[in-house]
């Protein structure tokens, strides 16, 4: 895959100039892989899978594999292609127009490339196809190596360290990450009707004087109180016998006579949650010294490429990742590139990508690096 522009492509730099018209006249090599199971589309770069755009990934295939019923509408190929562009926009919305002819399966996309990157998308053409690379994806089974030029001249030799451990801290890191990436199956967590039944005996022991039920490790006591404040104040405005009534309820019950308050039950859970499994990661952060590991290293037997280490995190309001406050010194050495640091609060996953230098030269002046690079990890954005 690749970042490069394609020096000879009109649409390059004006996107939204750019239409699937224009696409279509540049190249003749589209389909790079046919099969009877997996299509490789050769994406090109600045277009979109999808959406209302001039040329999108979607529009793509729905031109170079029509369904018999799209051809049966529009038999004139002019025709077809500029209901296509004003028509097709969205994959879940036109799944109809996506069927390889004859075979009436929607084509299915197994992964994503990014607006500007060009390279091959891997489309499935069966459903037990499309679910047999997302395991393959997910199990971290496929390789990717992306070409791209990273300002400077960057050297190997520039990071001295040497660690040879990366198998082992990877197969660690990401069998952490799965877990974490579990959610509500994470052990002691409390889902909605848990949660209703942990405020019942709270509320119980109360009223009837008794020793104050135990809370949770989880909040200290003014922090309960400010998760079911927003329900006590709904409650107060109600009857007497609404509360007595409530406290009498099942969560069955509770969903169907009182659905309005269930909203509270879920959000003091997924705070609960929330918190329960950061204190976990932060926990085994501290307990397992393993996971020191250089930001920047070789290892002794490739000694021609270096891996890059940098936990990275999301603002949910903003697009750019963000690497952890400790790193501060790293994003202020990278003169040339746009790293922000995010606040201590902030979910960070570990990245590994492995970096080998190609080619060194000058573009318009400046001085760049062509490079290989290789995720070794799949966080989104993880190569900017």
């Amino acid at each position: 895959m690749s970042t490069s522009a394609i020096q000879d492509n009109p649409c390059w730099g004006s996107p939204e100039a750019c239409s699937l018209k224009d696409l279509l006249t540049q190249y003749s090599d589209w389909i790079v892989y046919d099969s009877g199971d997996y299509i490789g589309l050769n994406k090109p770069p600045d277009c979109r899978m999808d959406g209302p755009h001039k040329a999108t990934v979607l529009k793509l295939l729905t031109y170079l594999y029509p369904t018999q019923q799209l051809q049966n509408a529009f038999p004139d190929e002019i025709e077809r292609l500029n209901y296509i562009i004003q028509n097709v926009h969205q994959f879940g919305d036109c799944e109809k127009y996506l069927t390889a002819e004859g075979d009436g399966t929607p084509l299915r996309p197994c992964h994503q490339l990014d607006y500007a990157t060009s390279g091959v998308l891997w489309i499935a053409r069966t459903a037990a196809a499309a679910n047999i690379a997302r395991q393959a994806l997910e199990q971290r089974r496929v390789s990717k190596t992306y070409v791209a030029l990273v300002h400077g001249h960057v050297s190997s030799e520039s990071s001295p360290v040497n660690y040879d451990q990366v198998d082992a801290w990877l197969q660690r890191t990401e069998r952490r990450y799965r877990k974490q990436r579990q959610g509500a199956s994470l052990k002691g967590s409390l889902p909605p009707h848990s949660i209703f039944h942990l405020w019942k005996t709270q509320q119980l022991k109360n009223e009837h004087n008794k020793k104050r039920v135990r809370q949770e490790p989880v909040f200290q006591d003014e922090e309960w109180q400010q998760l079911w404040a927003p329900l006590h104040e709904n409650l107060s405005k109600q009857p007497k016998e609404f509360k007595e009534q409530l406290l009498q309820a099942d969560w069955k019950l509770v969903k169907k006579e009182y659905s309005t308050l269930t909203r509270y039950f879920e959000n003091v859970s997924e705070a609960y949650n929330t918190r329960l499994a950061k204190q976990r990661t932060q926990q085994t952060k501290h307990d397992d010294e393993s996971e020191q590991i250089p930001h920047v290293f070789r290892t002794s037997e490739d000694v021609q490429s270096f891996f890059i280490a940098v936990p990275i995190g999301q603002d949910d309001n903003d697009f750019p990742m963000r690497i952890p406050p400790s790193y501060k010194e790293m994003a202020f050495m990278a003169k040339n590139a746009t790293l922000q640091t995010g606040d201590a609060s902030m979910d960070y996953k570990p990245s590994l990508t492995r970096c080998t230098i190609v080619q060194q030269g000058t573009l318009d002046g400046q001085c760049v690096t062509k490079v290989l690079l290789e995720p070794r990890t799949g966080r989104r954005h993880q190569l900017r």
